[in-house]
């Protein structure tokens, strides 16, 4: 094996083990954002200064903006995330996974009948969420007891 050959190999395994190093931070980090917003900033941070990044020069961009400070980045992401989340007329968008949930939604408004004399106090949907066992499969959404947990007395008054 010719010396140029072993150092195009060697940078091709370095580049993918690199990118898969990247990929794995980033579902960390998507995964804190999702629970906690202190363990967001704290990896986020951390691969700061992993990286040797200067506070005053790097950011997040969002479209052709560069944000630098806190409260500009976590708005921005909820900015893209409630865009991710709205329903969207564009050509790349599932019209038939639409109408399925327009129609369940349109019967669960037609069927459900609420309980004005029912009482749910906040205390007991907070200790309710704190029993459930870890390490159980999601439901249909997706939701884990251990992304409810750590905000369990920031949701249960909701």
């Amino acid at each position: 094996m010719s010396y140029k050959t072993a150092k195009r190999d060697f940078r091709r395994a370095h580049r993918k083990a690199a990118n898969g190093n990247m990929m794995q931070l980033n579902r960390e980090i998507d995964e804190s954002a999702e629970m906690n917003t202190n363990d967001f900033w704290k990896q986020v941070n951390t691969r700061r200064m992993a990286y040797n990044c200067n506070n005053s020069t790097s950011g997040i961009k969002f479209g052709e903006i560069v944000h630098r400070d806190q409260k500009a980045i976590t708005e921005q992401w909820g900015f893209y995330f409630e865009r991710l989340y709205s329903p969207s007329n564009s050509e790349h968008f599932d019209d038939i996974w639409r109408d399925h949930v327009s129609q369940n939604v349109g019967q669960l408004r037609e069927t459900l009948i609420p309980d004005n004399n029912a009482t749910v106090m906040p205390e007991g949907i907070e200790r309710c969420i704190r029993s459930c066992p870890n390490g159980k499969a999601p439901g249909y959404d997706g939701i884990t007891y251990k992304h409810l947990k750590p905000v369990a007395s920031a949701i249960s008054p909701l």
